[in-house]
């Protein structure tokens, strides 16, 4: 299993080398879209810190204001943790649960690359030549529902 809990406080990781180097290449990448890209300029950072007021421009630009550079400066914390951890064998609760919102953010970015929606068929990818992406994306949402069983949250 890539990850299993370990006592109250702790998980394993149990990834392989190849697997680790991959979430190293992932990270590196949304570190730096994350430092270089806005919403106003990539789709798939407007997916990461969507609109809290749909209807109202004004009041989301308030709340935007108020809300992005903590948000932002939360997820390259947690990047950071990663890229320290990468090579551990067991991480702290605490470190896994920002693996765990990492791991979910790039599902979040490769699904919003692949134009995914609910009624995208793997064969649909297929034609497009997304099938590596996708296989991506399938992996991580396994990362995804592995580590909240670990996590012992709900819906695991």
């Amino acid at each position: 299993m890539p990850f299993e809990p370990e006592g109250s406080d702790a998980v394993t990781v149990g990834l392989s080398l190849e697997e680790r180097r991959v979430i190293r290449d992932l990270i590196g990448g949304f570190r730096e879209l994350l430092e270089n890209e806005s919403q106003a300029t990539d789709a798939a950072v407007a997916r990461l810190f969507p609109p809290a007021y749909q209807d109202d421009p004004l009041r989301n630009f308030d709340f935007d204001r108020q809300t992005h550079d903590p948000l932002l400066r939360a997820r390259l914390d947690a990047i950071s943790t990663i890229e320290a951890t990468a090579d551990a064998e067991t991480i702290s609760t605490e470190q896994a649960r920002l693996w765990l919102g990492v791991l979910n953010d790039l599902r979040l970015v490769l699904g919003t690359r692949l134009n995914l929606t609910e009624e995208t068929s793997e064969e649909d990818l297929q034609e497009k030549g997304d099938a590596d992406a996708f296989a991506l994306y399938q992996w991580l949402t396994n990362l995804v529902a592995v580590m909240i069983e670990a996590l012992e949250l709900p819906g695991g």
